[in-house]
């Protein structure tokens, strides 16, 4: 039984999902170039002499260091918003990946091979799976360090040529792009990564359960498919094998899957996938399966009661050290309760719309935050290159008489053992609901 039809539905899912992730990130990244541009546009319009900012008046009273840390920060602050996004995007890439092939291989084998709600554990492990040896955590760390020393570079650099605002800018929006097309690219081989390796995961299991499962790999046939010395996937189109054998990738090279392989030259923007076959089905059948819905086979898993459902802890129980969490003022004052911040602005006045909260009383809603935090719904999000990242979901009542769903991020930097708040942001009810159910 040749399961090609669902691996190009799946495909299908995939590159739409992708593309939502693509514009996420591009946003971020406008974000960051409009702070930046008018941080400089400021910078000049202080202290330009005849159009030209000079090196020698910068350093003094620290305006470069000032400058530059400035920038960072914000390199920061995008930086983990992409990461979370990606992060996001990837476990439900997984979950949905793993669901699918299942429900596949049950509607065509006709056979109930009791697939239940995958554990928090092995979705991690499928996400921190390294490509080029590192992490998605550690390669999002790397980009980060490099733009942070380039931004460096750039302004320092156009500072001792006596560039013009425009030139600067022109530089550090090259930067920029430069960052936005590496973080674009991970986001496409990683979310080709584990769309492959969560249908392959449900077709191995489904091979231990009798169903005798064969996969072939399949290259797109057009001329971007990759044929060098190192990587041949022209040569690779049609191989089929076992499913739980490993492809011959020449060279003396091996690999389980495209986008799985551990070699860069095989997994970097591959495009291939591959195709499943059900050979042969052992066992008791029944063809009432084949009238089975997708979404009637993924809230069979969810509702499955051999599945084991993680516990909604406190925060107090999840987040280390929470008496001692930190509040940073000015994620409220200058941030999420600023209306003329150019990316905190829209979460402001939402705040104050809804809650009545804005910089006049901020310090009621910090109060608030802190007080509620302990018992609030709390998550862990992982490593994102910093730290251990943790998200809150807090229903707090405002001025205003009326509440809403506040999610609250924190981290806990690697040598550390305080509690940093990151973020803090009204969250719709519908989404928050779902993160408490899903998580």
């Amino acid at each position: 039984m040749d399961l090609e039809k669902y691996s190009e539905k799946l495909e299908d899912w995939a590159d739409k999902e992708l593309k939502k992730i693509e514009g996420s990130i591009r946003f971020y990244y406008r974000q960051l170039v409009n702070v930046a541009l008018g941080e400089l546009g400021k910078i000049y319009a202080d202290y330009e002499d005849d159009g030209v900012l000079t090196y020698e008046s910068m350093i003094k009273y620290d305006r470069l260091k000032k400058f530059i840390d400035s920038l960072n920060e914000h390199v920061d602050t995008m930086s983990i918003e992409v990461q979370n996004s990606i992060s996001t995007h990837l476990a439900e890439s997984y979950v949905y990946s793993y669901s699918w092939m299942g429900w596949a291989i049950e509607n065509e084998a006709r056979r109930n091979l009791q697939y239940s709600s995958l554990k928090v554990e092995q979705i991690r492990a499928a996400l921190d799976n390294p490509v080029k040896g590192l992490t998605l955590s550690q390669t999002l760390e790397k980009n980060r360090s490099d733009i942070i020393y380039k931004i460096q570079q750039d302004v320092t650099q156009s500072l001792v040529r006596g560039s013009s605002y425009k030139d600067m800018a022109e530089s550090l929006k090259g930067t920029f792009e430069g960052d936005y097309e590496k973080a674009i690219r991970v986001a496409r081989t990683e979310t080709h990564r584990v769309r492959e390796q969560g249908a392959l995961d449900s077709a191995k299991r489904a091979n231990q359960k009798g169903i005798l499962m064969l996969k072939k790999w399949r290259n797109m046939k057009d001329s971007r498919v990759r044929k060098k010395s190192k990587a041949n996937h022209i040569k690779m189109d049609g191989m089929q094998i076992p499913v739980d054998d490993l492809f011959d990738l020449g060279n003396g090279e091996s690999g389980i899957a495209p986008g799985n392989t551990g070699y860069a030259h095989h997994d970097i923007n591959c495009r291939c996938l591959l195709v499943y076959e059900i050979e042969d089905v052992q066992g008791q059948t029944n063809d009432d399966l084949a009238k089975r819905t997708f979404e009637d086979f993924k809230n069979a898993m969810d509702n499955d009661s051999s599945s084991s459902t993680e516990v909604k802890k406190r925060a107090s129980n999840v987040i280390p050290n929470i008496k001692n969490a930190k509040f940073i003022d000015q994620k409220l004052t200058y941030y999420a309760l600023d209306k003329n911040h150019p990316t905190g602005g829209p979460k402001a006045v939402l705040f104050d719309d809804l809650l009545g909260y804005n910089q006049s009383n901020w310090k009621h809603l910090k109060d608030t935050i802190m007080k509620q935090l302990p018992d609030s719904f709390t998550n862990s999000k992982g490593h994102n290159g910093h730290g251990e990242t943790y998200e809150s979901i807090l229903n707090i009542s405002g001025p205003s008489g009326r509440s809403a769903f506040i999610l609250t991020g924190w981290i806990v930097k690697d040598n550390t053992d305080t509690p940093t708040l990151t973020t803090a942001y009204i969250i719709e009810e519908k989404k928050a609901k779902k993160k408490m159910e899903d998580d």
